[in-house]
């Protein structure tokens, strides 16, 4: 099946590396004259693969392939047995569940850390060599998606046997447990489930926010937690914000989740973006010029998995020209992409974003008055208009109590000047941009 295994390489330059782990690598395949046959295990990862991956899919064979190919999607492979109603047990390293294994590349060495995430980071470091000590149980990751909490949960699940071999490490995604205590459930083999979560001397819950909504797996957490901090073991989830802040969580949870250890991770700032891709190349052996590592940065502001899409692009725009990485490489590769993440903005959202976060009014920003509590804040707004908008500085002017475009091309390098100077600023600079973003 090479044109699975060149498929799969391709997915991995354009999906998340999660999401091809957990996704895309338990697939088994089938090919005909016209066809490849994707087989999933159950119809849970069926339609992940349809949402995730379907599209990329059909992009790899209308441009590889030597002749039209379509792309099926089924449950199982034709001779394989029927998945088993309940979950199965751990394989003898504790590091699986029901397929689901650490990601090789998701270790502390291959994290980088910046003031965005050096604190959840030293925690987790914390963690995996005294699970269960230090005050830390649970230990709660939250924070935006694309930003590390799950590489941090892997990694952990790496560095708990390095430091204790002794130790039994479960890991699992929320859709996966909720999923293997549905099966249980109507199986009648809920004993069995139980033991699998209670039973690990360290157990990694990834997005927890998924719970939401589903009592009955919310429940069966609960005697998980109880089970596991009873007797010392650990328990590390991650979460994409504060379960305090979501809505169907039972309020027992969010109690007990947030009675331990909790580390928000933010988004990234300029250096530590750069570090990212850097890194993120030298996994892919490809070889990224220093500028334009940093083009890629300052114009993909979102999360860790936008900059590895913005990466994967500019690659395979050098490997389909057959040139080496360049930056009118990166300009071309990344020409669609950006407009169409700017297109989504507007001046109100960012007028409107900018006042929440200063606790300004937007006649303030408008106004003439020139003290620093408004000036500030203006030309951020401006700067981030300008930045994250196709619209002209005399537009941008004009929106802003009828200012010039002199004015705007002022704000915009103050506020470059302000970031370099003050660390605050360059961390408001980067959380709005994320949140404009996402």
């Amino acid at each position: 099946m090479a044109i699975w295994n060149d498929c799969i390489r391709y997915l991995g330059s354009v999906l998340p590396e999660q999401d091809v782990h957990t996704y895309i690598d338990p697939l088994e395949a089938t090919e005909t004259s016209t066809t490849l046959l994707l087989f999933a295990p159950n119809q849970v990862f069926l339609q992940q693969v349809h949402n995730r991956a379907l599209e990329h899919i059909r992009e790899f064979l209308a441009a590889v392939a030597d002749r039209k190919m379509d792309v099926q999607l089924h449950v199982h492979a034709p001779d394989a047995a029927p998945a088993a109603a309940a979950p199965a047990p751990a394989r003898d390293d504790g590091r699986d569940s029901r397929g689901i294994r650490l990601i090789p590349n998701f270790t502390f060495e291959q994290f980088v850390t910046g003031p965005s995430n050096m604190i959840a980071q030293r925690k987790a470091l914390q963690v995996a060599e005294s699970p269960g000590g230090y005050g830390d149980n649970p230990y709660l990751i939250y924070g935006g998606v694309g930003l590390g909490k799950t590489h941090l949960l892997h990694a952990i699940g790496h560095g708990v046997p390095a430091a204790h071999p002794e130790l039994r490490v479960v890991y699992v995604n929320s859709g996966q447990f909720v999923e293997n205590f549905i099966a249980a459930s109507k199986a009648g083999r809920l004993p069995e489930f139980q033991r699998l979560y209670r039973e690990p001397d360290v157990l990694l819950i990834d997005d927890i926010q998924f719970f939401a909504g589903k009592p009955g797996s919310q429940e069966q957490l609960l005697h998980v937690y109880h089970a596991l901090t009873g007797r010392g073991a650990q328990l590390a989830v991650t979460c994409d914000r504060h379960p305090q802040d979501i809505d169907e969580l039972d309020q027992r949870l969010q109690t007990r989740l947030a009675g331990g250890m909790q580390c928000e991770v933010k988004p990234p700032c300029m250096e530590t973006r750069i570090g990212i891709l850097h890194r993120k190349a030298a996994l892919r052996e490809v070889a990224l010029p220093g500028d334009v590592a940093r083009f890629i940065a300052e114009n993909t502001v979102g999360s860790v998995r936008d900059l590895e899409s913005a990466l994967a692009r500019v690659h395979m725009q050098a490997h389909c020209s057959e040139a080496p990485i360049t930056l009118d490489c990166a300009r071309e590769a990344l020409r669609d992409f950006l407009p169409l993440r700017s297109r989504r903005l507007s001046l109100e959202r960012i007028r409107k974003l900018v006042c929440e976060h200063y606790t300004v009014t937007a006649q303030a920003i408008d106004s003439r008055r020139r003290v620093k509590q408004i000036v500030l804040p203006r030309q951020m707004a401006m700067a981030l208009a300008h930045q994250l908008t196709p619209l002209s500085l005399a537009s941008i002017g004009e929106s802003f109590g009828g200012r010039d475009h002199s004015t705007v091309l002022y704000a915009k390098r103050r506020i470059a000047r302000y970031r370099k100077e003050d660390p605050r600023v360059d961390r408001d600079w980067q959380d709005l941009q994320h949140k404009l973003l996402n």
